[in-house]
């Protein structure tokens, strides 16, 4: 319903305005079939089109959309195809499932494998569904290795999860409404899908190109109306699959069919047994029905064996949500020695499984309905003779009078914790208009955090908000959602608008012994793979202050470099493209100096990436003191960019020495003059770019980056014209070098005598320094140290020619135009190219960077071999770790 207000009196503020919403809003969660919604590791957010066939797909937190190409029955015949109403990605994220239902025939399900582009699918191959075999639910075998944080607060592997099966991609399980579980895999060296059915609900073994034996009587017809798998961390345990089945028989009338038009036939012609269709007196609408499903592959035949287990009783029909939960358990070193026993084997659970039911009463639509949610652990038991079965058991009841549990995070990372996410939504509410702010949201519910297994409120997790617009307040209900990959977010939409609405919202955190909320996440987030994307954009909040962003970056680098296996500075490079990431936007809302600085910040740590990456290459193509010439024009680029940075840091050095050391500062406050100099330096920092020579990364990097350029200078310099091939870009790198006011030889000295000093720096220094991309102030004397040593070095830097570049003194030349000239993007962010604006060209998610490497490869131009094995490096990140996304090729989708 609309919100509805009380007339104020006459002469008084306004009184608070109220909301409130009906039965019918919440009629949408009993309906079948819901739209599909689905997060992927890489950061998109994959849905249904609202009115078409078609799979729409949002990178967060980008507000651009692409579109998925659907297979072609549907793109030759849309009209007669309806939005799609399954949605499944791979934990591998690589492959994707969509079912698309027909209004007057079979539907089709289709398989997608990504490309390079997290927007790059390619149709695999695609099948069609008669209507009464369509899917209704669809899950993934083949999941990597997770991690969590075990109770000492380290990282720690989770089990697998699941059956391992030797097949080429992900196994993808379908449940289908005849009440079959369909199995479907890609064999090795064969090109075809394979595709193994086998009936639910009876005992049934099936291998490759075996008829299926079903038991049940040919005139009993099950349908399957919901269903959800179970994949747990015991690789012995079996995939449980829970379904709710609606049963009928067919029986086939022996008489003459009624014909109403012969008169001659008595009107009392049929009886109750002659009716072609009739539910059955076992339609069992109460009850959930359990099977195991057990799967051996040999890398030849696929064998399954299904298993049905005692059905759980409900106690009415309002069943609306049915989610199991997969918890994994961590085995004692004493469990696991015992385990190694010679003489019998010790199973040990890795793994704990709920099933979750909601319910959702209307009670005759009189009122707001009633919500309810029952946990039941499924259970491993051993009978006399030593066989292992599993039952159910009834964990706890709970109930939400007067909320309504909406939504239930059945694939949260929390679970690693035995810890629930719920949403629950509010049927009421009221906000004031006496404040002197416009509202634009209020809170329409909570998120929850609930303690498995006994539903209770956590007590240490503080509920989180839901917010909503204003205007739709108790209309249009957040009534579907997704969490992120990382657990940080959640993502909800509408179900009752042919227009959904979308909102993020957080989910519950808390801090651990003083630790930020986010260091565990991102430090999970790193070491799984995962885009932290939803991590940045909780960091890049206005209500997040910079002390807090650094206190979390240098806070997972802490936890990281403690647990290395040995490898210095193993995740340096990842949490430098998290800093990039998060300054970037923070940058992009900021202003005037905080954005100039902010900026300065993310382009430091963006370019100690690429001097990383810079450095890779110039190894591969060199062999002691030569280099691939077939390269030439390539590395040529590349020192040129060098050379750049490091002009712009001896800039930054010289106007450093002008700024007096914090001891002089506090010295001088006794002075008479102490507090007029204070006062001047009160609001100075140092400046980004000289994290170059404080961070013992970054210095390690930058000196390599040194050498390669004055090694491959001095290369090309010593080389005969005869002999060069490309004499252009030996005279533009020689002129490069030595135009460019640096002595190479003297700066390579002079930082070679400083690495030594800087590794000795205390590491949590270093750290917070990387995690700010700002020198601090407690490095500032080393800092000094070094900076006073290049500038005071006799013959390492020519002031003038630093500052002084002929372009500033004939500028206006360059703004001469000369007939129709090209226009061109930024510079490759790989390769420190030239993008040009015709090309096609990729576009990093995270930094915004364009590159051409994808392309390049393709390039039929002779090119070093050691240069395209490095630019294969990047095809599938940016050097600052980001997803490329296809720059042409963008679609944008208007829903």
């Amino acid at each position: 319903m609309k919100p509805t207000s009380a007339s104020p009196s006459k002469g008084k503020a306004k009184e608070s305005t109220h909301w409130h919403s009906g039965w019918w809003d919440y009629y949408p969660l009993v309906e079948r079939p819901h739209r599909p919604l689905q997060w992927s590791q890489s950061s998109v957010i994959f849905s249904a089109h609202p009115t078409q066939p078609a799979v729409i797909a949002r990178h967060f937190s980008s507000s651009k959309q692409f579109t998925i190409p659907s297979p072609k029955p549907v793109s030759s015949n849309q009209t007669s195809y309806e939005p799609p109403t399954i949605i499944s990605v791979a934990p591998t994220d690589d492959w994707l499932f969509a079912y698309f239902p027909k209004s007057n025939g079979d539907g089709t399900g289709c398989l997608w494998k990504r490309g390079a582009q997290i927007d790059n699918w390619v149709v695999q191959e695609w099948w069609t569904f008669p209507p009464e075999t369509a899917p209704v639910t669809a899950d993934w075998l083949g999941a990597p290795r997770e991690w969590t944080i075990n109770n000492s607060g380290k990282p720690d592997r989770l089990f697998p999860k699941g059956f391992i099966l030797p097949t080429s991609s992900p196994t993808l399980i379908l449940v289908t409404q005849d009440y079959r579980v369909h199995i479907c895999y890609y064999q090795y060296y064969q090109p075809n899908l394979q595709i193994l059915k086998c009936p639910l609900g009876v005992t049934n073994m099936l291998r490759v190109n075996q008829a299926s034996v079903d038991d049940d009587p040919a005139e009993l017809v099950k349908v399957c109306l919901d269903a959800t798998i179970c994949i747990g961390y015991n690789v012995d345990f079996p995939i449980f699959i829970a379904a709710r089945v609606r049963q009928h028989t067919v029986t086939t009338a022996q008489n003459t069919p009624f014909d109403p038009m012969d008169l001659t036939v008595p009107v009392n012609t049929g009886k109750d047994d002659q009716k072609q269709d009739g539910w059955d007196s076992r339609n069992d609408e109460c009850i959930v029905e359990l099977n195991q499903v057990f799967l051996r592959y040999d890398g030849v035949v696929m064998a399954i064996f299904v298993q049905p287990t005692a059905p759980i009783p409900i106690p009415h029909s309002g069943l609306v949500r049915m989610d199991f939960l997969t918890c994994p358990i961590n085995p004692t070193p004493s469990e696991i020695a015992g385990s190694a026993s010679p003489t019998k084997k010790i199973m040990i659970d890795k793994g704990k499984a709920y099933l979750a039911l909601s319910f959702l009463d209307f009670e005759g639509y009189a009122s707001t309905p009633k919500s309810q949610l029952c946990l039941y652990a499924i259970n491993r038991r051993s009978t006399a003779t030593g066989k292992v079965t599993f039952g159910h058991q009834l964990e706890a009841t709970r109930t939400f009078t007067p909320s309504i549990l909406t939504y239930v995070a059945s694939h949260a990372p929390h679970l690693k914790g035995h810890l629930l996410p719920v949403v629950v939504l509010d049927t009421s509410g009221q906000w004031s208009n006496t404040t002197p702010k416009k509202l634009k949201e209020i809170a329409a519910g909570k998120v929850y955090m609930l303690n498995l297994p006994d539903l209770k409120d956590k007590p240490d997790w503080e509920p989180s908000a839901i917010h909503v617009p204003l205007n739709i307040a108790g209309r249009n209900l957040p009534l579907q959602a997704v969490p992120s990959p990382n657990g940080v977010l959640i993502y909800t939409t509408s179900l009752s608008s042919p227009q959904p609405i979308t909102g993020i919202h957080l989910l519950p955190q808390r801090s651990y012994a003083g630790v930020p909320p986010l260091v565990f996440p991102l430090v999970l987030a790193i070491l799984g793979r995962k885009s932290p994307s939803d991590i940045c954009h909780c960091l890049s909040l206005s209500a997040v202050s910079l002390n807090e962003v650094v206190k979390t970056l240098s806070g997972a680098m802490n936890i990281l470099d403690a647990n290395n296996n040995g490898l210095k500075y193993g995740s340096t490079w990842d949490v430098l493209g998290v800093a990039v990431e998060v300054y970037r936007k923070r940058a992009s809302l900021a202003k005037d100096q905080l954005k100039e600085r902010l900026t300065t910040k993310w382009h430091t740590a963006h370019d100690i990436c690429s001097i990383a990456a810079c450095n890779m290459v110039f190894g591969n193509c060199a062999d002691g003191d030569t280099y691939d010439l077939d390269a030439v024009w390539r590395l040529t680029g590349l020192s040129n960019w060098i050379v750049a940075l490091l002009e712009r840091i001896m800039k930054e050095c010289v106007m450093f020495c002008d700024v007096p050391l914090r001891e002089d500062i506090e010295d001088s406050q006794d002075d008479l003059f102490g507090p007029t100099l204070d006062d001047a330096s009160a609001n100075w920092e140092i400046s980004p770019t000289l994290l170059h020579l404080i961070h013992p990364f970054a210095l390690q990097n930058l000196i390599t980056a040194l050498k390669h350029v004055k090694r491959y200078h001095q290369y090309l310099k010593s080389m005969s014209v005869s002999a060069e091939k490309s004499q252009i870009a030996q005279d533009l790198l020689v002129d490069m070098v030595d135009c460019s006011g640096l002595n190479l030889e003297g700066l390579e000295t002079v930082l070679d005598a400083s690495i030594q000093a800087v590794e000795a720096l205390s590491p949590e220094d270093c750290r917070v320094a990387l995690a700010s991309c700002q020198p601090t102030l407690t490095l500032q004397n080393q800092l000094s140290t070094i900076v006073k040593t290049i500038t005071d070095q006799p013959n390492t830097l020519n002031k003038a020619a630093l500052f002084i570049k002929p372009g500033d003194l004939v500028g206006g030349v360059t703004n001469l135009s000369i007939g129709t000239q090209k226009k061109y993007r930024d510079e490759d962010v790989v390769t420190k190219g030239v993008v040009m604006t015709q090309e096609p060209h990729l576009t990093c998610s995270r930094c915004g960077g364009v590159s051409n490497v994808e392309f390049d490869l393709q390039s039929p131009e002779h090119v070093s071999d050691r240069w395209r094995i490095w630019e294969k490096m990047w095809a599938l990140r940016c050097v600052c770790g980001g997803s490329w996304v296809g720059g042409n090729d963008y679609i944008q989708v208007t829903v």
